[in-house]
């Protein structure tokens, strides 16, 4: 389980049993800056540690033991604002989440961009989407982001084995 802290700053909780209502657990400080972590694990078992809107780093062996290097913020690849309306740079400010599909590392945060005050739809202050960037390897380069679910804020994916 994941947690981020009141004042900053993310965590780990491991339970000792599947009944997580009645097990004892421990709670591992991960980062002390931070906010909305998730947990990615790579195909060769290498477990990712994703905050803020696209904040990567690989833990050790042991979760509960921390990171393996510090975390760095994902850079999305520039565009030509003249081709395209968002010029940004990251692929957004909070709720990051990594999956791999198809191969492929795809980076999905919430942002809530706005130019001159107004958002995607021209709604004062703009609205909550996800974004998505995707890059071949987990550390990048990551391409430039697109706007993957409207209106959806933080997300999360999963398979449901179907």
């Amino acid at each position: 389980l994941t947690v981020g802290f009141d004042g900053g700053g993310t965590g780990l909780v491991r339970f000792a049993t599947a009944d997580i209502a009645k097990a004892d657990w421990t709670l591992a400080a991960i980062t002390t800056d931070g906010a909305d972590p998730s947990l990615f694990a790579d195909d060769d078992g290498t477990r990712w540690w994703v905050t803020d809107g696209g904040r990567l780093a690989r833990l050790k062996p042991d979760p509960m033991n921390g990171l393996a290097e510090e975390p760095r913020a994902v850079v999305v690849a520039k565009v030509d604002t003249k081709v395209r309306s968002d010029p940004s740079e990251r692929v957004g400010s909070h709720g990051a989440f990594l999956a791999k599909i198809d191969a492929w590392y795809h980076l999905f945060a919430a942002d809530r961009p706005t130019r001159d005050g107004l958002g995607r739809l021209a709604t004062p202050g703009g609205t909550h989407d996800t974004y998505v960037a995707v890059a071949k390897d987990v550390r990048g380069p990551y391409g430039p982001r697109y706007l993957a679910f409207p209106h959806a804020g933080q997300a999360t994916l999963f398979r449901d084995g179907k």
